[in-house]
């Protein structure tokens, strides 16, 4: 009866009303107007056939109206026959569908605006897109009429299509001439070009073509002879069996009278198998009769059968094919037979997807252009954009959400002139270009524009827009002109060398070196005969090879200078090349290396010592020992070709992967040896060095005994001098608190003095103990997961009076809940000893900076300031024990009083928390920046 029995709480929600309301009503109550009868017509089919699924609208509580898809099904509910329906809101996909409608349009009027033929083909050869252009040289009256003619029925001349596929294989159609036919069979020029494009799944070719009949035809009238008409029979037959079409020709009686190629192949036959016998012997005598049945329909009827569409199967599968018979008719009204012409319309049944992929095509063809592009409907609002639009507009800040907006409104920066253009294009139809500069958003920008009309009905109706930003090239066209002012200033001041030089070796460019050697009457001749006093150039000529392969080459050879033989080392490479990027000039810098080559004859000298060495000296490759000295062979009881010690093995792997020096300290026989394994430049072989430092591993044991007992002595000089530090501080404090305005005022201020000495005693004794208990080997802090930011911004906090005091900022660029395994106390005392001593030592009115960097599996904490900085010689020693930089009268305003121990301290600290500490300094009087690392807490 058409009543709701229940409906589901999505239902209600998206129509607005409760579940009660809706059982209340009917489908046709929800249903828009003119939906209401379909519906009802839909529930009686769903009635009959079980299941139906079909589209309509539905009106919400407020209103609105949603277009729906309906899916119904005949049930038993509550044992009474029923339909359930699902009902899918559908809006999306609408609205996706009329854009894809609309971007169809506007592809299609872009094609229409290029004033060539257009068209677009299967790798068969079948049209399934052109412009108008297109029909309209080839002198058909539509569309559809052209779409209808194979490609390569076009083509006048069979060799010219042999050609076109030949070439077309090849990937070589581009300003192909060929000669083509009008639909009324006259021939005209045509130059073409094809190309290949992968639009969603299908391959297709968009070609162009345009009459170029005008230069063609004042060639070839004088050529033409009666002779071209003598194989026309010959040529239309090669024609036919060229098209991509299956055609028969067939008489009255079901004869095959003649057949093409493709029918024959069709078939696994030849032609002469086929022309001249009856159908009924090549198909089955049911399938032959119902042809014959059909071919007579026609013949009676004197009309023709076009386009009869029905469905083959293959051996390719199914395939979609379009059958047209046409009655042939002598010139005195009677029907000899029948041509039947079969096309392969598979693709045509795609058409459908296809026109959803239009939209595709329309952005391949935007989206391959990297200029930003934009269009503008009549009213001058924006409708479309490009990606590289929605990019180019976020490097000058602009929202790239400007769909739907006035040009005016997106671009406010855009002067009145731009108006005028459009509307020019929009009055004249013709496409304008203009370049200029502009100011966006106080950036300089120069730009080539090209606005190009798009026409329907004979109507500019939307503008396509192409911006060029040209404002790279400009400002390379001004750092090349500075470039080369410079580069002059450069070859004039290079002590090297230098000349350029062409193809056949002439000297084009000398620089004051070459001038002043050869003198400037060398300028234009030959390299080989200034520089070797040749005929001929020189068989192994690094400047001839740059020039065949356009690589970098060098080579050493002597060279005749004043009188005096000299070793010259050239290096050739490209200076300039053609528009192949093959080179045509070649810039030579030779160097004289004389010097170079002596030392090396010394070093090569000394390096024979190594046999009269005392301590081991190895060479070793990456299999085994090319060569150890005497003493080696002693002490590691080795000789050569033997294989690698064990000992060095792995230093030997780190070595050679690293190409850096490695260390190892190893004992033999008794005694402490120092081994060096040193890498070769260009060498596939590494140099070992042993050192005997036994003696040195005593002088450093002893060392660090006298450290210790160093250390020990601190701590209980430390200790004994508190317990009477406390009695003064305690007393002082006492009297001053007792007596202070008893006493006269010298006396407090000398109290006073005591007092503050007691602070600083006691702080340099604090540090003293610290550094006695860092020093112990068995130090571990006890480390926790901590929010350094935290810590970072509370040492600030502490110190931010003390740098208020002396008119100083602290500028904090640190990150949010930054965690650390550290420990908080000791962390505490590096951040406070760093940010005291750049205030300390940065004068009034300074700047001190905090940051915080994250690198893999640390944080980088740093302190700047731009205070008094550091020597190189005072760079030496900040990090020393007692380590303390003098920097008394420097009118630093401050307490500089000090042991020297605040970043020993914090060296060890930090050391001890796994990390590094370090500082870099321009220089005295340039500021300073102090770095630590720590672990990061996971």
């Amino acid at each position: 009866k058409g009543n709701f029995y229940t409906v589901n709480k999505t239902y209600c929600e998206r129509l607005g009303y409760t579940r009660e309301e809706l059982l209340k009503l009917t489908p046709r109550d929800i249903c828009t107007l003119e939906y209401a009868d379909l519906v009802s017509s839909r529930i009686l089919e769903v009635k009959e056939k079980g299941f139906n699924i079909f589209e309509t609208a539905h009106k919400t509580k407020d209103g609105r109206v949603i277009p729906v898809e309906i899916s119904s099904r005949s049930i038993q509910y509550d044992n009474k026959p029923s339909i359930l329906s699902i009902v899918r809101d559908i809006t999306e996909r609408k609205k996706a569908e009329q854009k894809s409608k609309e971007s169809e349009k506007i592809l299609l009027d872009l094609i229409e605006a290029v004033p060539i033929g257009i068209s677009i083909s299967t790798p068969e050869g079948k049209f399934i897109e052109c412009n108008s252009e297109a029909y309209t040289i080839s002198g058909f009256a539509s569309k559809e009429e052209f779409l209808n003619i194979p490609a390569l029925e076009l083509y006048h001349e069979p060799k010219d299509r042999e050609r076109f596929v030949e070439l077309h294989e090849k990937g070589l159609v581009k300003n192909f001439v060929v000669k083509l036919k009008r639909k009324d069979g006259s021939a005209y020029w045509s130059s073409i070009t094809s190309t290949e494009q992968k639009i969603g799944k299908q391959i297709s070719y968009i070609n162009t073509f345009q009459d170029v009949s005008e230069h063609k035809e004042a060639e070839l009238k004088l050529k033409e002879s009666e002779s071209k008409y003598k194989y026309i029979a010959n040529e239309l037959e090669m024609i036919l069996d060229h098209l991509p079409l299956i055609v028969a020709y067939k008489d009255n009686k079901n004869n095959l009278l003649r057949v093409n190629q493709f029918y024959a192949e069709a078939h696994n036959l030849q032609k002469e198998d086929m022309e001249g016998k009856s159908a009924f012997e090549f198909y089955p005598q049911e399938l032959a009769q119902s042809y014959l049945d059909d071919d007579l329909k026609v013949i009676m009827s004197k009309q023709p059968k076009l386009n009869y569409i029905e469905q083959w199967e293959s051996e390719q599968g199914s395939r979609w094919v379009s059958t047209s018979k046409i009655p042939y008719i002598d010139e005195e009204g009677n029907v000899q037979g029948i041509i039947a012409i079969i096309e392969d319309i598979t693709e045509k049944k795609l058409a459908e997807e296809k026109l959803k992929e239009s939209e595709e095509q329309y952005r391949v063809v935007l989206d391959s252009i990297n200029d930003p592009i934009h269009v503008v409907d009549t009213g001058l609002s924006i409708i479309l954009i490009n990606p590289a639009f929605k990019e180019w507009v976020k490097i000058f800040d602009i929202s790239p959400d400007i769909l739907g907006k006035k040009v005016f409104e997106a671009f406010l920066f855009l002067p009145d002139l731009v108006l005028d253009e459009y509307q020019q294009v929009f009055s004249t139809g013709k496409t304008l270009k203009t370049s200029g500069k502009t100011v966006i958003n106080n950036k300089e920008v120069f730009t080539k524009t090209t606005k190009i009309p798009i026409f329907s009905e004979g109507k500019v109706n939307q503008i396509i827009t192409i911006v060029r930003d040209i404002t790279e090239r400009k400002k390379a066209e001004e750092k090349l002109k500075e470039s080369e002012k410079k580069l002059r200033g450069i070859m004039a001041s290079i002590t090297d060398q230098v000349s350029i030089l062409d193809r056949n070796l002439n000297l084009l460019y000398l620089n004051k070196v070459v001038e002043e050697i050869y003198g400037p009457s060398a300028l234009g001749s030959k390299c080989y005969q200034i520089y070797q006093g040749f005929d001929e150039p020189c068989s192994d000529c690094q400047v001839r090879r740059t020039f065949e392969d356009g690589e970098v080459h060098h080579k050493e050879c002597l060279r005749e200078i004043r009188g005096d033989s000299r070793y010259i080392w050239s290096v050739s490479s490209v200076f300039e090349t053609d528009k192949e990027e093959r080179p045509i000039l070649v810039i030579e810098v030779s160097r004289d290396v004389t010097e170079r080559k002596e030392k090396e004859k010394e070093i090569f000298d000394l390096a024979q010592f190594p046999s009269e060495d005392p301590y081991p000296i190895l060479r070793v490759n990456r299999n085994g020992v090319m060569y150890i000295n005497e003493a080696g062979q002693k002490l590691l009881n080795l000789k050569d070709n033997d294989q690698i010690p064990k000992i060095f093995q792995e230093n030997v792997k780190v070595t050679f992967e690293s190409n850096q020096i490695t260390e190892s300290e190893i004992e033999l026989d008794g005694r402490n040896y120092s081994f060096t394994i040193t890498p070769v430049k260009d060498a596939d072989y590494v140099n070992i060095y042993g050192m005997d430092i036994t003696e040195r591993k005593h002088v450093e044991e002893k060392l660090k005994e006298v450290n210790k007992l160093k250390s020990e002595f601190l701590r209980r000089a430390s200790h004994e001098l508190k317990t009477p530090l406390i009695s003064i501080k305690g007393f002082s404090d006492l009297i001053l608190s007792l007596y202070a305005d008893q006493l006269d005022t010298p006396i407090v201020s000398k109290i006073r003095e005591i007092n503050d000495g007691c602070e600083r005693l006691q702080n340099i004794i604090n540090n003293l103990l610290k550094t006695s208990r860092l020093e112990s080997p068995d130090l571990r802090p006890k480390v926790q997961k901590e929010d350094l930011s935290f810590l970072i911004k509370f040492c600030v906090n502490e110190l931010q009076p003390l740098a208020e005091r002396r008119k100083q900022s602290i500028k904090l660029d640190i990150h949010n809940e930054l965690y650390a395994n550290i420990e908080k106390e000791e962390i505490h005392d590096v951040l406070s000893n760093l940010l005291t001593n750049a205030i300390k030592y940065t004068p009034p009115m300074g700047k001190i900076e905090v940051k915080t960097e994250l690198k893999e599996d640390s944080v980088v904490v740093s302190i700047s300031d731009n205070g008094i900085g550091f020597t190189e010689e005072q760079k030496k020693k900040i990090f020393q024990q007692f380590g303390k930089i003098e920097r008394y009268g420097q009118g630093l305003d401050l307490g500089i009083d000090g042991t020297g121990l605040g970043l020993y301290i914090s060296k060890r600290i930090v050391e001890s928390h796994s990390g590094k500490i370090w500082m870099e300094s321009a220089g005295k009087n340039k500021g300073a920046s102090f770095y630590f690392t720590l672990p990061t807490a996971k």
